[in-house]
């Protein structure tokens, strides 16, 4: 939402980029905010206050519109794909890749986050399979999405190329406001969305691992190593070495699990709720253990699939022959998924969070947040708290 006289943004603005696309004097860029999350900046003496920009913002339409309408799912599976590599390599079951190749092989195009050279998370758009795996797997950061991939995705919908566009419900919706509506051959699918770090907080995390093996040159946010259920972050260093270490004991994933680095908007978030924007929603089937009996006893990962439209059930059809697909509902899904109930929580902290990681970096935030760490560095995290606290009372003003 921007109040274009003194070209503000307000904390309700997901970042979606709608805004950016549509101004016809391309006056607004995507830039970054205080606590660096993507936001448009409107170049005052560019723009003609023509107010294209307020009307494309789904903030402003208010959602399940007549533009971008909410639907619940009419279908819900268990869902992965057979082949084990992928499966393996995926977060949860590997459904989105099969979705892509499918789109691929048409003739089509394939938007969605990757890590660039870098590794900034970034929406691109591919068209050949061997970029597909760049977009698989989970990027717990808020995507740099431009005003340019959407007119890229528009300009390949208006020449008749079917495209797949993955992304987060705000940015499904984004899209959807851009181009006015859907169209018989765009193909979208929201994510089951826990809410978004900002590009600043992974950057700064990924400077504090600098050290003698080198900055990291490739990361995973969900290496299986140890499971799908445990599962690890994975990086590799420039001069050498991989590390994998636990999510739970990684402090930028104990931030995000703590809600302490979200974006202001995922904290009000309109779309928590099992009604959805896209065609097809993806996540992880958490629980399906207890859902479905004996199902994944192996750990390899299962992907929750709802399917709301007819244009998402006749895609999901396309591959059906490529995947083993389980019929569950909607309830299951929730019970292990909140953010199909509700937004994430803003915990005690949030606000100082951001300051503090500007002021004092990633490692002296995480140590300030207690982020990460066994168990029993923890105990010394709130320990040296303490002495610290009283050190500091103790001292002459």
């Amino acid at each position: 939402m921007i109040d274009i006289p003194g070209g503000r943004v307000t904390e309700a603005c997901t970042g979606c980029a709608a805004c950016a696309a549509l101004c016809p004097a391309d006056a607004i860029d995507m830039g970054a905010d205080e606590e660096g999350f993507p936001v448009p900046f409107v170049n005052l003496e560019a723009c003609t206050d023509c107010q294209a920009c307020n009307r494309a913002c789904p903030v402003n339409a208010g959602i399940g519109g007549t533009v971008a309408p909410l639907r619940e799912a009419a279908a819900v599976f268990a869902a992965w794909t057979r082949d084990a590599e992928r499966r393996g390599a995926a977060s949860s079951g590997g459904v989105f890749l099969e979705l892509a190749e499918a789109i691929i092989g048409r003739g089509g195009i394939v938007a969605g986050a990757v890590l660039d050279g870098g590794l900034r998370v970034v929406h691109a758009c591919a068209e050949r399979r061997s970029y597909l795996a760049e977009m698989r797997g989970s990027k717990y950061v808020q995507s740099l999405i431009t005003g340019d991939v959407l007119r890229s995705v528009k300009a390949a919908l208006d020449a008749g190329r079917d495209v797949l566009f993955s992304g987060t419900p705000c940015q499904v919706d984004g899209l959807l406001h851009y181009l006015g509506g859907g169209r018989p051959n765009l193909f979208t699918v929201d994510l089951v969305c826990h809410g978004v770090p900002s590009p600043l907080a992974w950057s700064a995390y990924l400077a504090s691992l600098d050290g003698p093996r080198g900055p990291v040159v490739a990361f995973s946010f969900r290496d299986k190593r140890s499971g799908w259920r445990r599962f690890s972050i994975r990086r590799d260093h420039a001069r050498g070495g991989t590390v994998f270490r636990n999510f739970y004991r990684d402090p930028y994933m104990t931030a995000f699990l703590r809600n302490l680095d979200l974006r202001h908007s995922c904290y009000a978030c309109a779309y928590a709720r099992t009604a959805r924007v896209g065609d097809l929603t993806l996540g992880d089937f958490w629980g399906v253990q207890d859902a479905i009996p004996g199902m994944d006893q192996h750990d390899k990962g299962v992907s929750a699939v709802l399917v709301n439209t007819g244009k998402g059930q006749s895609l999901l059809a396309a591959i059906a022959g490529r995947l083993d697909l389980v019929e569950s509902s909607t309830g299951a899904v929730v019970a292990g998924n909140p953010a199909l109930r509700q937004p994430s929580g803003m915990p005690q902290g949030r606000r100082g969070f951001y300051p503090t990681l500007k002021l004092k970096g990633f490692r002296r935030t995480a140590w300030r947040y207690r982020l990460g760490g066994s168990p029993a560095e923890r105990v010394i995290y709130r320990i040296l708290r303490v002495f610290h606290s009283r050190a500091a009372e103790r001292s002459p003003s």
